[in-house]
Formats: C-alpha cells, sequence, structure tokens
C-alpha cells in the first residue's frame, strides 16, 4: 500500500527566524511575512477548512516557544492567504532542533533551507485534514 502524501496548497518561506508574540515585532517582521505571501498566492483560500504548518530551526529547546510564535504569523497572513482566520481549522509548528541528533524522514533541499536558519516555512492546505511532513 502506499502511502499518500498531501501537497500544500501554498508554500511560503520567510526570511529570518519566527517570532514570538511577545517579542518586540515591530512593522518590518509583520511585512516580511506578509510580502512573501503575496509573492505566491493570488488570492486568499476561500474554503471552510485550512490547514497550516510552521516549521523553523530551534537552536535549543529553550527558544523553541512554539505556541508565541504562532499568532503573528496567522495574523499576518489573514487577506493574503485566507480572509479570516476562522478558516484556520489546525496548526502544526515544528521546532527542528539544530543541535540535537534527531531523526527526521522529509526532502532533503527543505531540509537544508530550513536548517541554515536564514529563513522558515509556513504551509498551507486546503481542505480535510493532512498529514503532516517536512
Amino acid at each position: 500500500m502506499t502511502k499518500k502524501i498531501d501537497i500544500p496548497t501554498y508554500e511560503i518561506w520567510i526570511p529570518g527566524r519566527p517570532r514570538s508574540v511577545q517579542a518586540r515585532r515591530g512593522d518590518r517582521y509583520i511585512e516580511s511575512i506578509r510580502d512573501s505571501a503575496r509573492a505566491v498566492v493570488a488570492e486568499p483560500i476561500r474554503g471552510t477548512r485550512i490547514d497550516v504548518e510552521v516549521w523553523f530551526a530551534a537552536p535549543s529547546l529553550q527558544r523553541a516557544d512554539v505556541d508565541n510564535v504562532l499568532k503573528p504569523i496567522l495574523d499576518s497572513l489573514i487577506g493574503i492567504v485566507f480572509a479570516d482566520d476562522a478558516q484556520v481549522r489546525s496548526v502544526l509548528a515544528v521546532a527542528v532542533p539544530t543541535n540535537e541528533n534527531f531523526g527526521i524522514s522529509c526532502d532533503g533541499r527543505r531540509f537544508e533551507r530550513l536548517m541554515n536558519e536564514q529563513e522558515f516555512l509556513v504551509k498551507i492546505y486546503r481542505g480535510v485534514m493532512h498529514r503532516h511532513t517536512l
């Protein structure tokens, strides 16, 4: 039996590292997210179910504050990727450790790009719940 790998509707690479909702974000960070999304997305998804994945490299677990990085990212995507954040039905945030041994099954190019810590990845899926993979 072959496993189906879900293809995201959009993959958005955003420069820098994701910032916590508690960090001083500034307009430049928000605009960077919005500009990256605009470069990929023609118009907001109108469906009733959107799944979002956020993948980023994290040098230590102390810096991997996954719950706090989601809000500014999701808020920045309103009006570009989706019309309303109420459309988002599931969110996965993964802080990939850069200073620990771990196993992960993924596309090598995406993994290398992520591990250089210069950008992070937001994957958007339209429709039903998806199996999350890098």
